[in-house]
């Protein structure tokens, strides 16, 4: 400012002086942000101390009045940082979207007057961007990575099947989904938008019941993400068949089958199947017709055609029955069956629940011996018989009562199968019997050429008894107990069985060997179940302890001396005896 100071005079003088006035600055001015609120982006998973952006503000004030220093509000510092001089933002944190997408917090300006300092403030949002780093996930799948649709059999195409649902935690593109089917299929089209399955033609659940399909879900990120999941479709079964008979061939057949089978006996047994499932395939057999006089019925719970009752010969003829196989469905569906059924005068076939026991009896030297049960049923049912005078297993099984010439016949294989059976028993037992009897008869001469002497002289010795008529048999039997051993020569003389020609002694380590004398044994065998004695204390026993069906019959008959004989054969089952045995044998009758 300048000041002028004049006089009156004229002319007047006049002189001026400049002043200079400093104003103060008072603290009266706050600091000012360019914008009240601030939005600001940064992407998801951005590493620490990314910056964000920058805030301003100003101060009308002057020198330190007008310094401004930026800070951040305490619900703002958990996740950013600022810059005091500049207020750039900066992240404090790796921030997930998924977790949460905005933060909202303040920025201060505060200025540096005195005594009192000013502040501003300004609202900062700060928005999580998203990337794609989720994977898109189908919703409603079972553990097994799978959806389960059902549908029934023989719907017109375009048939809804199922939908499929799907889900991506990210936004955006990077959420929008689309489905897609993995290979080819004739039968099923997928909507890649909306997920729905439908059928392209008719499905026969009897053909395929069950499809798999893979489906690939995608998401519309760069790069994009995908899941894939299973979807089972199961197709149910409505009753579009009928009922299909298995035997007899082509539903008909003949059988013919005697009088003379009591009732209760199976004729014939229907086999049928139905291609359906569950209620559709269950069958129920109904005698429909032809069944004069009732002579057959069906089985309650079978296909079994059964003699209902007695027969007798006027019941002999033909009877043309008709029998109708319906199953459970709704509708049901029936397939008929004809058997033309032939009743004949003929004898009755053998079967294995009618066998009866048969009974072998055997006189031994005018001794009878009691009735012995030949027949024996084992645990398979089976039933094994012995003939008479031959070692002859027979096996017996079930005959069916078809007649011969039509394909309701099995008797025939059957009774083949039975035959072959029998033959190889046979072989096998012989071979056992043969091989056994070589090592006992091995044995037996070993003994035999080692004492011929000493049997020679006990052979002359005895030679004054050769006369005696009195007769002696053994029937040693394969029990632990003596109990079973029956002596039926009562006139039996112990002591002449140490010195008769029935045996020759031979001494062994002080223990006497009663071994059979060949020159003087009739070789009869008989179709009993005897077995040699069988005893611990005698080693030479055990080499025929497995040979059964075999009875001895020692017998002194000159009558038989000049009949050949086998060596070998009669005495492969003849038993050595010791002087243990003869004891025991004393002592059990005394």
């Amino acid at each position: 400012m300048s000041i002028v100071c004049s006089d009156n005079g004229i002319p007047s003088l006049t002189s001026s002086y400049v002043i200079k006035v400093i104003v103060q600055d008072l603290n009266d001015n706050p600091p000012v942000f360019t914008k009240d609120y601030h939005n600001f982006f940064v992407q998801e998973n951005s590493p620490i101390n990314t910056l964000i952006n920058k805030v301003i503000a100003t101060d009308a004030d002057s020198e330190k009045n007008a310094e401004i220093k930026y800070q951040l509000s305490q619900d703002g510092e958990e996740y950013f940082t600022i810059n005091q001089l500049d207020g750039t933002i900066y992240t404090k944190i790796i921030f997930d979207r998924e977790l949460k997408q905005n933060y909202r917090f303040q920025v201060y300006a505060n200025d540096n007057g005195q005594p009192i300092a000013l502040t501003a403030t300004t609202t900062i949002e700060v928005t999580i961007v998203d990337v794609n780093d989720n994977t898109p996930m189908f919703v409603g799948l079972d553990r097994d990575n799978c959806y389960h649709f059902r549908i029934a059999e023989n719907q017109p195409p375009n048939t809804y099947v199922g939908i499929l649902l799907g889900t991506d935690n990210d936004i955006d593109e990077n959420a929008q989904l689309h489905f897609r089917l993995l290979g080819t299929t004739s039968h099923f089209r997928l909507n890649s938008s909306t997920g729905e399955i439908t059928t392209l033609q008719l499905l026969d659940r009897e053909k395929q019941a069950n499809y798999e399909l893979i489906i690939l879900l995608i998401d519309h990120g760069k790069p994009s993400r995908s899941a894939t999941a299973k979807v089972h479709i199961h197709v149910t079964d409505t009753n579009d068949h009928d009922p299909i008979v298995v035997f007899p061939v082509n539903g008909k057949g003949n059988i013919s089958v005697s009088y003379r089978e009591p009732p209760g006996e199976i004729v014939a047994r229907i086999e049928a199947r139905d291609p359906d499932e569950g209620h559709n395939s269950l069958l129920h057999f109904n005698l429909y017709s032809g069944n004069q006089a009732s002579v057959f019925r069906l089985g309650s719970t079978s296909a079994e055609l059964i003699i209902d009752r007695e027969l007798t010969i006027q019941d002999i003829g033909l009877y043309p029955l008709v029998i109708h196989i319906q199953d459970a469905g709704i509708p049901s569906r029936t397939t008929e069956v004809k058997l033309m059924v032939k009743i004949i005068d003929s004898p009755p076939r053998i079967y294995s629940n009618r066998f009866t026991n048969l009974h072998h009896s055997t006189n031994l030297l005018n001794n009878d011996i009691k009735s012995l049960n030949l027949h024996r049923r084992f645990k398979d049912n089976q039933y094994y018989s012995l003939m008479n005078d031959h070692e002859k297993l027979m096996k017996t099984n079930e005959f069916h009562n078809y007649d011969e010439n039509n394909p309701l016949n099995t008797s025939s294989i059957l009774v083949a199968i039975v035959a072959l059976s029998c033959a190889i028993i046979l072989v096998l037992l012989g071979i056992t019997v043969y091989v056994c009897g070589r090592r006992g008869f091995q044995s037996f001469r070993y003994h035999h050429n080692n004492n011929t002497t000493t049997t020679t002289n006990n052979n002359n010795n005895n030679s004054s008894s050769s006369s005696r008529n009195g007769r002696m048999q053994y029937l040693l039997r394969n029990h632990n107990s003596l109990n079973n051993i029956k002596l039926t020569d009562d006139k039996f003389n112990w002591k002449n069985i140490l010195n008769s020609k029935y045996y020759t002694n031979h001494n062994n380590n002080n223990n006497t060997i009663l071994y059979p004398n060949k020159s003087i044994i009739n070789n009869q065998y008989h179709s009993n179940q005897s077995i040699l004695f069988n005893n611990e204390n005698n080693p030479y026993i055990d080499q025929f302890s497995n040979i059964s069906l075999k009875s001895i019959l020692i017998e002194e008959n000159n009558s038989l001396k000049n009949k050949q004989k086998n060596h070998e054969n009669y005495t492969t089952f003849l038993p050595f005896m010791n002087i243990h045995h003869i004891e025991m044998i004393k002592k059990h009758y005394q």
